[in-house]
């Protein structure tokens, strides 16, 4: 009888050790938090989410923001407690050598658009602002507006994916826009216009009362992505730009006539992420 209960009381002596001790352990990790420290003495706090041995270490830090660390950067990695991370410890943004591959964004975009049939060599020049958020896996989804200063100024509203393929400082990368582009001015019916449809042919006209509507723009392409700096980035695109817009005008015997014009311009652009 002695024996049993010795026993059992060893038993129960041994469950509440191990039961204290996860708990110690859980309440520990809690409240931790991964450390790397750079050679240059800044530190990143968060949570390390990928280690590529020898090469990068991928870390979230406090704000959400997801960032890559070269290994070469790196002097050690450690576990902090949140306190004295609160106490002694600030994040730091500027750190050279690491980019930024995931989180929200914002872009200025200047473009050059080309076609074969304008009068004049000098491409006409549009600009296009950005916001979204890029995936740590490379999907960029995010809005934009712009300007289009064409024969008449346009102003495009536009949902914009973009694809970027490496994590790395320098990328290729895919994108789409498109949406609804507003017309921002009528034609001067004082000018003669000439027009030229899908296939090319064109007219003169000059009547009065022209109006302008908007309509669908789509704007696919292929560019490269240069990460300067963990929040900066510089972007070089090719694409193409379709333009589908809605006219109407009296004509000379009072009869209101509808017309579609389309336009087909090659784009080359630069822009600036932050």
């Amino acid at each position: 009888m002695k024996q049993i209960q010795k026993k059992s009381i060893l038993t129960f002596l041994f469950l509440t050790f191990l039961f204290v001790t996860v708990s110690v352990q859980t309440f520990a990790q809690k409240g931790q938090q991964d450390a790397v420290y750079l050679k240059n003495g800044s530190i990143i706090n968060g949570k390390i989410i990928q280690i590529k041995v020898n090469e990068s270490i991928t870390i979230v830090n406090n704000c959400g923001d997801t960032w890559v660390i070269p290994a070469a950067d790196i002097d050690r990695i450690d576990k902090i407690d949140l306190a004295f991370k609160e106490k002694k410890i600030k994040d730091t943004l500027t750190i050279p050598r690491t980019f930024k591959y995931a989180g929200f964004y914002s872009t200025v975009h200047l473009n050059f658009l080309k076609g074969s049939m304008e009068d004049t060599p000098i491409p006409t020049p549009s600009i296009l602002l950005t916001a979204g958020y890029q995936f740590g896996w490379g999907l960029n989804i995010g809005a934009g507006v712009g300007i289009d200063l064409m024969e008449e100024s346009y102003m495009p509203v536009v949902i914009d994916f973009r694809y970027v393929f490496r994590d790395s400082k320098v990328s290729p990368y895919i994108y789409l826009n498109g949406g609804y582009t507003f017309a921002l001015q009528d034609p001067d019916p004082e000018e003669d216009y000439f027009y030229y449809d899908y296939y090319s042919s064109y007219y003169p006209y000059n009547e009065r009362d022209i109006k302008a509507y908007g309509g669908i723009v789509i704007n696919p392409g292929i560019g490269f992505k240069f990460n300067i700096s963990n929040k900066n980035a510089f972007l070089l695109n090719l694409g193409y730009k379709f333009i589908q817009a809605e006219q109407s005008y009296t004509d000379w015997n009072g009869q209101e006539i509808d017309r579609t014009l389309k336009y087909h311009r090659l784009v080359l652009g630069v822009a600036f992420q932050f």
